[in-house]
């Protein structure tokens, strides 16, 4: 294996890296170090220019950078000649021209160890260059593409100013070429193009090459001069429809509809989770108020079937609910997590966690019912959700929902919050609360009493001090129970601060 062969087509993958960013200009003081670089710089794209001194190119690269408008190339030997160009560099950086200042180096092993014409570039010129790259010593263990790849950032990402490259090369500096690293340069095509193409491209003979491209005066990868394509991308759509296809990914949208909609606020990773559902009608945001009062905690606030950015998921009962909620927490990588409801959220909450919840810590349930337990109950209460279920899909929804916060549940709402709640809830599509009224009617949940009473999981229970029915519910499931002053049965909206106080004195348990 020759080294000064490989340390060459290592050196031409460089060369040929600027030829992509609009480089035509390249000055050369020539050294021995460099000679990799400067062997490497026989390219058709660059325009050479050649001195003697290190110090007069540093004024020549920076009055041609500025003359065409386009970045010019520096290679310079190793040591310090290198330090010739910090002015330009600093100028650079000042007046908005771009450099690229490629300096060869010795390999690490000869660095502070009185080799000479050596000192520790890597880094050398401070805040003063854009970017600094230091590139490791050639070698074919570092593939092609990684070397273009990393190039290719630095140079993409140059507005002004300039770039500092490190290049590093091992003795023999000289030598013929031979076979070495061909396989190793090839991973990137000849030219860093196809290598069919640029065959294509040398041998063809057309008047004229068309290339669209958003660098000035660029050519192609055979270096011909070509005619640059502008064009505004909405009016070559408008002229270009996108054609017909058949669905490449049907999938998706079916996948979609098996995990809730939520949003996540994150905490602390060494503490559980706690996941809020709404009541009927609500969505995400409605406990959110309560929630950010629990920073340490993540919180996900979940989009219950039919509501917020789950409307359009339907559900055929409780099964399905839970089958979704199971989902949406795997889909998060939640493994550990308190289930927070209120009303419908609540009964949501308990019949899943009576069913089984992996990774349950505890459930805590603002106003929500049990189960009905006789049969004649839920044939009153089936009919009653029915007629409403009705009016949600055929009436307007603020006429709706003016009746429904007449229920006595309601009672202790004055005008203002009933208005403020009627006005909140209109925001809903009609059809779709009357399909998760029916799917998660009282009619249709079983009694859970049971079930609740024989638990393994913590279960606490906040009801408002004005919320009669679910005060003496609370009585009947054995529970320690919460009662919210100056609420009814929203009581995290009435009195936020004291749900929090609640839940802050549970979770310290």
């Amino acid at each position: 294996m020759s080294v000064s062969a490989f340390n060459r087509r290592w050196a031409v993958v460089i060369l040929e890296a600027l030829t992509r960013h609009d480089v035509q200009h390249i000055c050369i003081a020539p050294g021995s170090r460099s000679t990799p670089l400067t062997l490497a710089a026989e390219n058709r794209a660059f325009i050479h220019h050649i001195h003697f001194d290190e110090g007069g190119l540093g004024h020549l690269a920076p009055g041609l950078a500025k003359a065409n408008g386009q970045p010019v190339a520096v290679i310079v030997t190793s040591g310090t000649a290198t330090a010739n160009f910090y002015l330009a560099l600093i100028e650079a950086g000042l007046t908005g021209e771009k450099l690229i200042l490629l300096t060869a180096d010795r390999p690490p092993e000869l660095i502070d160890c009185g080799a000479n014409q050596t000192l520790r570039q890597p880094g050398m010129f401070a805040s003063h260059s854009s970017q600094t790259i230091s590139l490791p010593r050639p070698s074919q263990d570092i593939p092609a593409s990684w070397l273009i790849s990393t190039l290719d950032q630095a140079l993409g990402a140059l507005h002004s100013g300039g770039v500092h490259i490190n290049c590093p090369v091992a003795e023999p500096l000289y030598g013929d070429m031979d076979d070495t690293g061909v396989e190793w340069q090839q991973q990137l095509g000849c030219s860093l193009t196809s290598k069919r193409v640029l065959q294509w491209l040398a041998t063809c003979e057309s008047d004229e090459y068309w290339q669209v491209d958003n660098l000035p005066g660029r050519q192609d990868s055979a270096h011909h001069r070509g005619r640059r394509l502008i064009c505004h991308i909405d009016r070559w759509l408008e002229l270009h429809p996108a054609e017909k296809r058949q669905p490449w990914a049907v999938v998706i949208p079916e996948l979609a509809r098996r995990v809730l909609h939520a949003v996540v606020e994150h905490g602390q990773s060494d503490y559980p989770w706690l996941v809020f559902l709404h009541g009927f009608s609500g969505d995400r945001r409605e406990w959110q108020a309560v929630g950010e009062a629990f920073p340490d905690y993540s919180r996900l606030y979940i989009d219950l079937p039919g509501h917020g950015g789950s409307a359009d998921i339907s559900v055929n009962g409780f099964d399905d609910v839970s089958d979704l909620l199971r989902n949406t927490l795997l889909s998060y990588n939640i493994l550990n997590y308190w289930l927070v409801g209120y009303s419908l959220g609540g009964r949501v909450a308990m019949m899943a966690a009576c069913q089984g919840m992996p990774g349950l810590c505890g459930l805590v349930v603002e106003g929500g019912h049990p189960g009905l337990q006789h049969e004649d109950e839920r044939v009153q209460r089936r009919l009653s959700d029915g007629r409403w279920a009705a009016r949600f899909r055929r009436e307007p929804l603020h006429d709706v929902f003016n009746d429904w916060y007449q229920q006595p549940v309601f009672a202790s709402l004055d005008m203002t919050e009933r208005e403020a709640l009627v006005a909140l809830r209109c925001q809903n599509k009609g059809e779709t609360l009357a399909a998760m009224l029916e799917a998660t009617s009282l009619a249709v949940q079983p009694d859970l009493r049971v079930q609740l009473k024989t638990r393994t999981f913590p279960f606490y229970y906040l009801c408002g001090e004005r919320d009669d029915k679910f005060r003496a519910l609370a009585a009947e499931l054995s529970v320690p129970n919460h009662v919210i002053r100056n609420a009814g049965h929203n009581a995290h909206r009435e009195n936020p601060a004291g749900v929090v106080d609640c839940l802050a004195q549970i979770l310290r348990r």
